[in-house]
């Protein structure tokens, strides 16, 4: 009777890591999805496009999981406009922000200081977290991307030929060299998100063509 008790053990302990697998490869499939969406949208409406993910610290239900797309309103400077409904990523998946102590974040202590870690910034000579804009989303009127008390959102931007760009309004400045977005399992823990199973982790990283690749070895990110 206890040897049935350990196997059942055993067999839940192996579907529950399975279930995370599976949820963090469908997680990495949405956001991918979600990028082809942005790229095309500069691509068809000429403009500049923003994936977009939310970065609101005081919503635990969308902070680092409401996935968006905008384009450029190019009647007013630093106004965006929703082109796109949002995603939201699988319960317990979210994207890793950056930074060694991630505010409302934690990372456990053998999570990779900068193959785990996504990189979202304005050009190449901008610190890795600069690409982060304040307004309200989604709504039907364009937004200023500098909105007081709106929530934060992390952008990577794509100019109106599909390449990627600098992540400001009308492009400008070298673009960055090295963004990457990479997904993580992890949970609430006290008015925290505590990162854990750096193993298991999916990034996302994009070529200067405005292309981008799956890597699901956390070494090779």
């Amino acid at each position: 009777m206890s040897m049935i008790a350990i196997i059942g053990g055993a067999s839940y302990y192996a579907l529950g890591r399975s279930s995370e697998e599976s949820d963090i490869r469908r997680a990495a499939n949405t956001l991918h999805a979600m990028i082809r969406v942005a790229r095309a949208q500069a691509i068809m409406n000429s403009t500049y496009s923003r994936l977009i993910v939310n970065n609101d610290q005081t919503d635990s239900e969308r902070y680092l999981r409401t996935i968006g797309v905008m384009i450029q309103d190019d009647s007013t400077t630093d106004y965006w406009k929703a082109i796109e409904r949002s995603e939201q990523l699988p319960e317990g998946v979210y994207l890793v922000p950056q930074g060694s102590s991630p505010t409302a974040a934690s990372l456990s202590p053998d999570w990779p200081t900068d193959a785990g870690l996504s990189i979202y910034k304005t050009d190449v000579g901008a610190a890795h977290d600069t690409a982060v804009f304040k307004f309200d989303y989604p709504v039907v009127d364009p937004v200023d991307e500098n909105t007081t008390d709106a929530p934060r959102w992390i952008a990577i931007q794509f100019a109106p030929n599909g390449r990627l760009s600098s992540a400001r309004w009308g492009g400008g400045n070298d673009l960055p060299s090295n963004n990457q977005l990479v997904l993580g399992i992890a949970s609430w823990v006290g008015g925290t998100l505590s990162f854990r199973e750096p193993g298991k982790i999916v990034g996302l990283r994009f070529k200067p063509s405005g292309s981008s690749y799956l890597v699901e070895e956390a070494t090779v990110l």
